[in-house]
């Protein structure tokens, strides 16, 4: 019979799919995955959500609670969640946590959480030691269109490493990517997503092992990201607009790649769990081919090259700050709610042929705005600014992000759950909400109960 879980360590893994998991696992390339599987109440969760966002989602795990309650809906906007998370709960009972990276988080209600940020918040306080660490991976996720970045931040992150877990395996792998990215013929700067989860891995794993909390939590959005670019690549005969055969053959694996990392991060997670530690997988929400925008030749989204020149070109007061989100989204923050109705007003005014090219709405002092445009936009088309001179190119202010946005989000994600003396695997049947595993989460990091009392939906079923 399963024991109960002095520690409980929680890999966040964005939009993984339950598909693609069987199908390598299945293939033998994920036997990491593949052990934590079969040991595992395995459970397939699920939302009805008005937004089918992780941003959302992720709310919905953290705090137990829908969209319809909580009523975050955007990047940036989780500091607005008043409910506890279910480490501020376990924080009242005086265990402690680490939360490593979590998207769309509230602050921290007591100081036995050590929270740190995802790369996106603006509103939740940072630790100053985690300081240069923050810093180098918001401008890392961000880009060269983050001007909040501060000067020195490669050196000071690499001087926090040092002392901070950085091991000679991720060394030689971040040298081994960029001799690859100069030798290599074909485009290999994608494979910089996973690089970065090397470096975020040793960090985690050094304060697990130094701090030993009670509950540990970790993110990664990089396998995210390489689905919403390259799953046309992977699977391009479900499009109607195919790749050129040397794009399948750049990107045709990108996605496989992005896995095998995760499973390598798997298997770090399970030689650090002792048998007391439970361990436990979830993706939120998963993803899918993105075959609504075949007609107009797959959908495409536009960032500004330069917030600073878009806003200025908008006559947007200098002071008012952006705050950059997922790929073409920002935030503008004003000095209050009256100015941040006239910039979005003003944002509304870029026209071309005389509709709006931006959308931008007010939420309180702040503006959520980004490029309407979801198909290619000509080289000669030109921005028109209400009540000012002659337009201007579209293509001096925004560029297309990346390759066509192939991949869309799906409602089912994966939670898999290994208890301390769990030796088989357990399926569940249905689909779970996935608000309701924030309270076998915490059942399990309560360590109240073994597994037949923590789990209280549908019955156990045994996998020979």
């Amino acid at each position: 019979m399963p024991g109960k879980a002095n520690r409980m360590l929680i890999l966040e893994f964005n939009e993984l799919c339950p598909r693609l998991l069987a199908r390598f696992m299945d293939e033998g390339r994920l036997p990491n995955f593949s052990r934590l599987h079969r040991t595992s109440h395995v459970y397939t969760t699920t939302t009805n959500d008005e937004h089918l966002e992780p941003w959302v989602q992720w709310v919905n795990f953290h705090h137990g609670i829908p969209e319809a309650k909580h009523r975050v809906v955007d990047l940036d906007e989780g500091h607005k969640v008043a409910e506890p998370a279910f480490w501020d709960v376990l924080a009242q009972q005086g265990k402690t946590a680490l939360v490593f990276g979590s998207m769309n988080t509230a602050p921290a209600k007591s100081e036995l959480v050590t929270l740190v940020p995802d790369a996106w918040s603006t509103r939740v306080p940072v630790p100053e030691e985690f300081r240069p660490f923050y810093d180098f991976v918001r401008a890392h996720v961000l880009g060269h269109t983050d001007r909040s970045a501060p000067k020195g931040v490669l050196g000071a992150f690499l001087r926090f490493m040092a002392s901070h877990g950085l091991s000679p395996a991720t060394v030689m792998h971040l040298a081994g990517q960029l001799i690859h990215e100069r030798i290599s013929r074909r485009d290999v700067r994608w494979r910089r997503a996973a690089a970065l989860d090397y470096l975020q891995w040793d960090l985690f794993e050094h304060l697990w092992r130094s701090r030993r909390p009670d509950l540990a939590v970790f993110f990664s959005n990089s396998t995210a990201f390489l689905q919403h670019r390259y799953w046309r690549h992977m699977e391009p005969q479900a499009y109607r607009v195919r790749p050129d055969a040397e794009a399948l053959a750049t990107y045709g694996g990108a996605i496989r790649y992005g896995y095998e990392k995760m499973d390598r991060m798997v298997g770090k997670a399970l030689s650090m769990a002792d048998e007391r530690t439970a361990v436990a997988f979830v993706t939120a929400i998963s993803q899918q081919p993105n075959l609504r925008y075949e007609d107009i030749g797959g959908k495409f989204v536009y960032r500004p090259r330069d917030f600073r020149q878009l806003l200025d070109l908008a006559g947007i007061a200098q002071h008012a700050s952006v705050e950059p989100v997922m790929t073409h989204q920002a935030w503008l923050t004003c000095r209050d709610e009256a100015e941040a109705a006239a910039s979005a007003t003003a944002l509304l005014g870029l026209r071309m042929n005389g509709e709006p090219i931006m959308s931008a709405r007010q939420a309180g002092d702040r503006v959520f705005f980004d490029c309407k445009f979801i198909s290619r936009v000509p080289d000669d088309c030109l921005i028109e600014v209400q009540g000012r001179g002659e337009p201007v190119p579209f293509a001096r202010y925004f560029g297309a992000v990346g390759e066509i946005v192939n991949g869309r989000h799906h409602p089912d994600g994966a939670f898999w759950l290994r208890v301390p003396g769990q030796s088989e695997q357990r399926l569940h049947d249905g689909k779970l909400p996935l608000e309701e595993a924030f309270q076998i989460v915490l059942s399990t990091a309560q360590a109240s109960g073994v597994a037949g009392n923590l789990i209280p939906r549908p019955a156990l079923a045994p996998v020979s």
